[in-house]
């Protein structure tokens, strides 16, 4: 099936924003919120996703990650702003990748589409508005021992604001650098 649909690539290989499909008439607007045949194209291989999250944040400047889960529960994740603006924020760290270390930004606002995440990506997002609303797919379950976190100002990459909120667990992750040496 052909969808007429772009996706936008980032620096990060396999990292890419859909766009939304909209469609719209008098009685009001239809969004399609996702969709896996482009993933599927663009990553060559199946992507199910199993778990739906749904995270609400009530202050601008709130900061979340950077997270990611070690094998065998890696997640890939499909994420979305529903209400309110975002910074999100992707790190490669898998080993062999030709953007290793890389690390991006995305801006995101509701209705301006999705990012996707491959596995083996840290994640996280800082706030833009109050009262902002994100989901998120994953193509694997929480795994809480296999949850790994790095501190959101040991990456060289612009959060768009130096004083977050961020909570005790995040503040106290390890650097990158301490990251990469441990998983090594």
């Amino acid at each position: 099936m052909t969808l007429n649909l772009t996706l936008t690539e980032t620096r990060i290989a396999g990292c890419f924003i859909v766009p939304p499909r909209r469609f719209e008439d008098e009685r009001g607007v239809f969004i399609e919120r996702f969709r896996v045949t482009p993933i599927v194209l663009e990553n060559k291989s199946p992507v199910q996703f199993v778990q739906g999250n749904h995270v609400i944040s009530h202050k601008a400047g709130t900061l979340r990650g950077l997270h990611c889960q070690l094998m065998p529960y890696m997640q890939a994740k499909l994420v979305e702003v529903l209400r309110g603006e975002i910074r999100d924020v992707v790190v490669d760290i898998r080993p062999g990748s030709k953007t290793y270390m890389t690390a991006i930004h995305v801006d995101m606002a509701r209705g301006t589409g999705a990012l996707y995440v491959p596995k083996g990506c840290l994640h996280g997002y800082v706030t833009k508005t109050n009262h902002t609303e994100v989901s998120y797919l994953v193509s694997d379950e929480y795994a809480p021992e296999y949850e790994r976190s790095v501190r959101w100002d040991s990456v060289d990459v612009d959060w768009g604001t130096a004083s977050p909120i961020v909570s005790d667990k995040d503040a106290s992750a390890p650097p990158l650098s301490e990251f990469i040496i441990s998983a090594s």
